[in-house]
């Protein structure tokens, strides 16, 4: 049961909605999963829109009209349509599926279609509803989607090597490979191409190319895959029993042999495509002139209309080898991360260029925090984040988890952890952010 907020509670401090927040942030977790199973199979019937004024609501802390449209709302979704909707609304969905196994394949299907169908709306939230997708997927013993993005870099590495294995290599989504690229390149990623399924083409003529010179597929070359285990739904409320899943993905890390791979391709094909178009580009990175040459043939029957992004859905591939063979000299010369033997040092990792590499990893990682994240920050140096917590209704699993995101992009490791920074990376935080 939940438990209702008495009158005077906060009443000297908050009014109105700001009062209905500290609540939701106070008692969110009171959510019994008896009352999302009791409400779960009620249909709404057509109620007005109105915006939900809590991001992370339960049925209490909604007003009687929020509740009405949320129910309405639900019942359209459960039919196929889907109607203007709000954060609080998703994120209350999504809450009710994680915790409700009955008739899991549907659920899992309604959660994707949510992800895509709203997909302009929070990003953040999204991010954990995708993850939340493959880790429902997971537990209940289903075929995980191919979702669209993700949240936890952990599932990215998963979406990439599931991606990777298939033969030929399956549709890269854009959102998932943007994620692998550092931050100072992210921003030549448009929404105007579709880069994803460029990449996605790129490495399966790459992947070609090499297996006709006697080479290994990549997912075999960058391995080799792992297993690893992520924690479950950390958007939402979650009344399960499971705390982390167990997923088999490449080393995805800043810095490891696949990373660096797929994130060099991937600039590649962004400078091929920003250059064409006369736009500005990333700096070029030290890639095998085959491979480059492949990209840019690419990029080149794309924009000629020879190669269409539906034509990832066929098995066979025109490749122009007559260039690429131009370029085997070249590509002799390098240490080939796709040899078949195996060498006694390790391959040698993409070089970039000197001005790239003095941009500094803490001034990129404060540059991609919005204000609410880097005074988060400021509240862990002071030790005083359950104070900011309240007053702004964040989760700190949430603060922590977007900022820790950021970081591992960028400077490589986890800077904040139960509300405190990590001791060693103190100082490192108060220069980026200005606070020395």
């Amino acid at each position: 049961m939940h438990r209702r907020m008495p009158s005077n509670l906060y009443s000297g401090f908050y009014s109105g909605d700001d009062l209905r927040e500290v609540y939701s942030e106070r008692f969110r977790h009171v959510i019994s999963l008896s009352e999302i199973r009791a409400k779960w199979d009620k249909e709404g019937p057509e109620a007005p829109f109105v915006e939900c004024g809590v991001d992370e609501p339960d049925y209490v802390s909604m007003t009687t009209e929020e509740n009405a449209y949320y129910f309405y709302w639900r019942s359209m979704v459960r039919k196929g349509k889907y109607l203007k909707s709000s954060r609080g609304y998703l994120f209350l969905f999504a809450t009710e599926i994680i915790n409700t196994d009955t008739d899991a394949e549907r659920n899992l299907r309604m959660l994707v279609n949510v992800v895509r169908v709203y997909s302009s709306m929070d990003q953040f939230l999204l991010d954990g509803m995708a993850d939340a997708c493959i880790t429902y997927a997971k537990i209940n013993g289903l075929k995980v989607p191919a979702v669209e993005r993700a949240g936890d870099f952990s599932a990215v590495s998963y979406l990439v090597t599931g991606a990777l294995r298939e033969d030929p290599i399956s549709p890269i989504p854009d959102r998932v490979a943007g994620r692998l690229l550092y931050a100072a390149d992210q921003q030549y990623m448009d929404r105007d191409h579709p880069y994803g399924d460029l990449l996605t083409e790129c490495l399966r003529r790459i992947e070609a190319y090499e297996c006709e010179r006697g080479g290994k597929r990549i997912v075999e070359a960058l391995g080799p895959v792992r297993r690893i285990q992520y924690e479950v739904y950390k958007e939402f409320p979650y009344m399960g029993s499971r705390s982390r899943v167990a997923v088999e993905a490449l080393d995805l890390s800043n810095g490891s042999r696949a990373r660096d791979f797929l994130r060099v391709a991937l600039k590649t094909l962004l400078r091929a495509v920003r250059i064409r178009e006369g736009l500005p580009a990333p700096l070029p990175a030290n890639y095998p002139a085959a491979w480059r040459i492949i990209i840019s043939d690419t990029v080149k029957d794309w924009v000629n209309g020879r190669w269409r992004t539906e034509d990832l859905t066929e098995e066979d591939l025109v490749l122009d080898m007559s260039s690429v063979r131009a370029a085997r000299k070249d590509l002799d010369a390098v240490s080939g991360m796709m040899a078949t033997e195996e060498d006694d040092h390790e391959d040698p990792q993409p070089q970039e260029q000197s001005a790239e590499n003095k941009e500094d990893p803490w001034k990129v990682f404060s540059s991609m925090l919005d204000d609410r994240h880097r005074n988060y920050l400021h509240a862990a140096l002071k030790g005083d984040t359950a104070s900011f917590l309240r007053k702004e209704g964040m989760r700190m699993s949430a603060a922590e988890e977007r900022i820790n995101t950021a970081a591992m992009d960028t400077v490589g490791d986890i800077v904040v952890e139960d509300g405190r920074i990590i001791e060693e990376y103190e100082e490192d935080i108060r220069g980026a952010l200005g606070w020395m």
